[in-house]
């Protein structure tokens, strides 16, 4: 878990450097239309944090290719150990009470419009279709909400 972190900053770092110098070569190249940013997602919002890709809807090859990573802890109630996106793999205990019980529990999942959801941990590439939005939030429990606490800080940058 600590090398998935460490991975998970260099490559922000990486990121952001690579996008200084993007930025310094061509400024019109590095501003505009949700290249790069962030948000917060709550552990206890049941609801997630949505990301919409605006996109052009009247060309049908448009989509955005954005690379989401994290940074943060959160917890899943007072007797759950605190972790990060990554949440708790092989807690066999409250797999099957998730809402996504194919994903660890208490990991960062994304629901979106048109396909299953995907845990952002293991998958942090989504292609998103023009207006298609997904909803951020940690994969806990239905109704089990109200005792989390922490956040996530996500940042994305889009690829193409």
């Amino acid at each position: 878990m600590k090398l998935n972190r460490i991975l998970g900053i260099c490559l922000i770092a990486f990121v952001g450097w690579v996008m200084t110098l993007n930025f310094m070569a061509s400024p019109a190249l590095a501003v505009g239309n949700d290249q790069i940013g962030w948000f917060d997602v709550m552990a206890y919002d049941p609801q997630g944090t949505p990301f919409t890709y605006e996109g052009n809807p009247q060309d049908y090859n448009d989509y955005g290719d954005y690379v989401f990573l994290t940074d943060g802890t959160w917890q899943g109630g007072p007797a759950i150990p605190v972790t990060d996106a990554c949440g708790i793999p092989g807690d066999t205990e409250h797999q099957n009470q998730m809402v996504d019980p194919q994903y660890p529990p208490f990991s960062l999942i994304a629901s979106c419009n048109r396909h299953q959801d995907f845990d952002v941990c293991y998958n942090p590439e989504l292609q998103l279709l023009p207006g298609e939005t997904c909803y951020f939030k940690m994969n806990d429990a239905p109704g089990g909400y109200g005792d989390n606490t922490g956040e996530l800080f996500v940042h994305y940058f889009r690829q193409n």
